[in-house]
């Protein structure tokens, strides 16, 4: 009887350490890609989040995201955390307007170029969005480095969390550009890329140019610094989206 219960036995064990085994690693893998945003960590934040996007709509691009014509820098790109669908809203209707913000002192030495440096600055920001102010994601939708290099923030299907409350972000498509617009000027790169992605969003959704604003129009702020700030006046009050103020 002993010899016919071994292999039984011994299957239960091997099963056992593999388990554990396996909870050992996942614990693993969540204590690395919570540090600082260490540079090995990296590769195994791409991994989870790409793991999430095939599970859940929180990182699926939708038909609009994908009629625009500026090129995006998917979240698995950039290495995101997953997002807590628990604290997002659908946007429940069609996007109205758009809000323009700047990253401050987040990112805002972040102008060598480099691919790595901002999608640092990026997981940065997105970081103290869910740990800091414990919100469900990254609060913009779009985020533009130096480079002129567009990523994908809050998918578009969830309502943001950049404008200052409910109200404010109600079908409100927040962008941010890395950087800190009260000491420096956009670059010709980031303001290209601003022109071409806020053409866009106008075009698929709809949304004239007398719905863009910045983000000091809704709250007590310096957001987006006063360089971008006349950037998109300019550019709002050109009227027509098929040219730029500039």
């Amino acid at each position: 009887m002993f010899g016919y219960r071994f292999p039984q036995l011994f299957s239960m064990g091997l099963l056992l350490i593999l388990t554990t085994a396996c909870g050992t690693t996942r614990k693993s893998l969540r204590s690395e890609l919570e540090q600082n945003d260490r540079e090995h960590s990296t590769s195994l934040v791409k991994r989870r989040t790409s793991t999430a996007s095939e599970a859940g709509p929180t990182t699926r691009p939708t038909n609009a995201q994908a009629a625009l014509g500026q090129k995006i820098h998917r979240r698995s790109e950039w290495g995101a955390l997953p997002a807590n669908p628990s604290k997002l809203n659908i946007v429940g209707g069609r996007w109205e307007r758009i809000t323009v913000h700047h990253s401050d002192e987040v990112g805002a030495l972040i102008f060598d170029g480099t691919f790595k440096e901002s999608a640092r600055a990026v997981r940065s920001i997105q970081r103290q969005h869910l740990e800091g102010n414990r919100w469900g994601d990254i609060g913009y939708h779009y985020l533009i480095d130096a480079r002129g290099r567009i990523f994908e923030g809050r998918p578009i299907t969830w309502q943001g969390a950049h404008a200052g409350n409910n109200s404010k972000n109600r079908r409100n498509i927040g962008i941010c550009l890395l950087g800190n617009f009260n000491k420096h000027t956009p670059t010709l790169q980031s303001e290209r890329a601003l022109r071409g992605l806020l053409g866009d969003l106008g075009r698929v959704h709809d949304i004239p140019r007398s719905k863009i604003f910045v983000h000091s129009e809704f709250t007590n702020t310096e957001c987006p610094g006063r360089h971008l700030t006349d950037w998109v006046r300019a550019y709002r009050a050109a009227g027509s989206l098929a040219h730029g103020p500039r």
